[in-house]
């Protein structure tokens, strides 16, 4: 990992914990006072990977429901943990510190990209890697990444210093804190950077829909056919009509049948 000790700032993001989601029959909205906040996937692997290469602030973004999250945080081993309320006062913040390696998560609370780590770059005018599963650092000025890309691929790059970093989850194993460090994180308190002027676009929970039914697979047409009556296949002009018959009479007259069905339909040949 490196041996040089930074001070690293840490992006903790926090989700909701899906089994305790749910939506009030009244308005259609998330139930909060139902909900349970847990560490974003991959937040707490990069407070261990800041806490291998330095000293660490825990960050988070949202209201006292964050606090777990950065209480967890500290009993890992954090130096300190604030809660921001909005992202423009991380921000300032951030540029108050000067770290020298901001680290946030790549995945968000569905597994998804996040868009925090090119958000907080771009704000903070920093280089950025994305989808990092490996990182070492190299003196005090340049840090050494092994990027994850589609299909297997990897991408080894080398990033001057300060610089924002998002991390795969997996890239480390975070330890657990002791029962100690435990019972003082929970009697810490977590202070509060008040909210800033917009700088960025604020999310906004518009209502959750059901997803649509994936479409129904169709078979690929003849490409020996021509150009229209491939069309007419694939929109069901050209579907040659169903053979419906009844058939009657003794179990061997009903097999005879059933065969020369086949039959006729070249399933014999």
């Amino acid at each position: 990992m490196g041996a040089h000790h930074l001070r690293v700032a840490v992006l903790a993001e926090w989700a909701w914990d899906p089994s305790s989601v749910e939506l009030d029959p009244t308005t259609g909205n998330v139930d909060r006072r139902r909900t349970a906040s847990v560490p974003g996937p991959g937040s707490l692997d990069a407070v261990e990977l800041g806490l291998r290469l330095g000293s660490v602030t825990a960050y988070t973004i949202g209201g006292r429901e964050s606090d777990e999250v950065l209480r967890r945080c500290l009993a890992m081993g954090a130096a300190s943990a604030v809660r921001a309320a909005d992202l423009a006062g991380l921000v300032q913040a951030l540029r108050t510190e000067r770290f020298d390696l901001v680290l946030v998560s790549w995945r968000s609370g569905h597994q998804s990209p996040s868009p925090l780590g090119p958000m907080l770059a771009g704000l903070l005018g920093l280089p950025q890697v994305t989808a990092v599963d490996d990182l070492a650092v190299e003196g005090s000025d340049r840090a050494l990444v092994r990027r994850r890309l589609g299909r297997g691929e990897r991408e080894e790059l080398a990033v001057p210093l300060p610089a924002v970093v998002a991390v795969e989850p997996g890239i480390v194993t975070p330890r657990l804190g002791s029962p100690a460090a435990v019972l003082e994180a929970e009697a810490a308190t977590i202070p509060v950077l008040e909210a800033q002027a917009s700088i960025a676009p604020q999310a906004v929970f518009l209502g959750y829909r059901p997803p649509r039914p994936a479409a129904p697979r169709t078979r690929a047409p003849d490409s020996g056919l021509s150009a229209e009556a491939r069309i007419a296949e694939v929109v069901g002009l050209g579907a040659p009509e169903r053979h419906r018959e009844l058939v009657t009479g003794s179990a061997e007259e009903l097999a005879a049948r059933i065969v020369a069905f086949l039959e006729e339909r070249g399933f014999f040949d």
